[in-house]
C-alpha cells in the first residue's frame, strides 16, 4: 500500500474509517448489494435470507455482502440474531444503482 508522507495510518482504527471521503462515497457494490439496498428502501427492512433466496448464494456469501455494507455505514442491524433485520442508516440516493 502506497501512502504519501503526509498521510498517516492509525492502526487502532478500522481500515474502512481511514479511507478518504471520496472512497467511502464511491463504494463498489455488487449486484446483490445493490438489490438489497433497493429492497431496504422499498420494504424498510431485510435479512440475509433475502439475498440467499433471491440469488441462490450461500449464507456465508450473503453475510459477506451485508458485512461490507455495514462496515461502509450504509446499513445497520436491529434486534436479535434470530429475529432481527437490517435497515438503511440514512436515505441514500439509489438512482445510480
Amino acid at each position: 500500500m502506497n501512502t504519501s508522507k503526509s498521510e498517516k495510518i492509525d492502526h487502532k482504527k478500522p481500515f474502512l474509517e481511514q479511507k478518504n471521503d471520496t472512497l467511502n462515497d464511491t463504494l463498489n457494490l455488487n449486484k446483490r448489494q445493490k438489490w438489497f439496498l433497493i429492497q431496504l428502501k422499498n420494504q424498510g427492512y431485510g435479512s440475509v435470507k433475502n439475498i440467499v433466496q433471491e440469488f441462490g448464494v450461500s449464507l456465508s456469501t450473503g453475510r459477506r455482502d451485508l458485512l461490507q455494507l455495514k462496515q461502509a455505514g450504509r446499513i445497520s442491524f436491529q434486534g436479535s440474531k434470530k429475529t432481527g433485520h437490517y435497515m438503511l442508516i440514512s436515505q441514500i440516493d439509489l438512482s445510480s444503482l
